[in-house]
């Protein structure tokens, strides 16, 4: 059934959160002996051990390196429908986690890079170029940035701004 024009759709992947399941096919993934530099523990610290911080990490990396395979093969299935051709594909992330400095997670008082530093990749069709954001942005940015992408006016009740250096101008062909 062919379905109806224009739509959205939201797809929301539970990996890569604890307790960091993945698939056996990357339960080797990583195991090269790398080990990351240790920091002094902070004040706010959950007492975790770097042997646990290491292994949570461990864990972590394989759940995102399944991830990004399950985001390859439904990137991939999108483009070989031609579905990428009239949609505005957006991935992103609501946090990252912390393995670090004794602290693990991302609840807590602290918020440094590993928690707060989270991809944001925006695809268009028609686009022509590539546009880097330097500046800090937040996840209500989103919604208005759809909207401005779309050629909609931004609802007054709409928090965030639109993402910097993103105008519906400045995608060619867009539908």
């Amino acid at each position: 059934e062919e379905v109806k024009q224009p739509f959205m759709g939201y797809i929301h992947l539970l990996p890569p959160h604890d307790p960091y399941t993945t698939r056996r096919e990357f339960m080797d993934h990583f195991d090269d002996g790398w080990v990351p530099v240790i920091k002094p523990q902070h004040h706010f610290s959950n007492d975790h051990s770097e042997e646990s911080l290491n292994q949570r990490r461990l864990l972590y990396d394989r759940s995102i390196a399944y991830v990004d395979q399950e985001f390859g093969r439904l990137h991939q299935f999108m483009t070989s429908k031609g579905l990428l051709d009239n949609t505005i594909f957006i991935l992103t992330s609501d946090q990252g986690e912390m393995f670090e400095r004794g602290i693990h997670g991302h609840i807590g008082p602290t918020l440094f890079e590993p928690v707060i530093h989270i991809p944001l990749v925006v695809s268009v069709p028609g686009q022509t170029k590539r546009i880097n954001v330097y500046q800090p942005t937040n996840a209500v940015d989103g919604l208005p940035t759809l909207f401005q992408l779309t050629r909609e006016p931004i609802p007054n009740w709409s928090e965030g701004q639109v993402l910097p250096g993103i105008r519906a101008s400045d995608i060619d062909n867009h539908p």
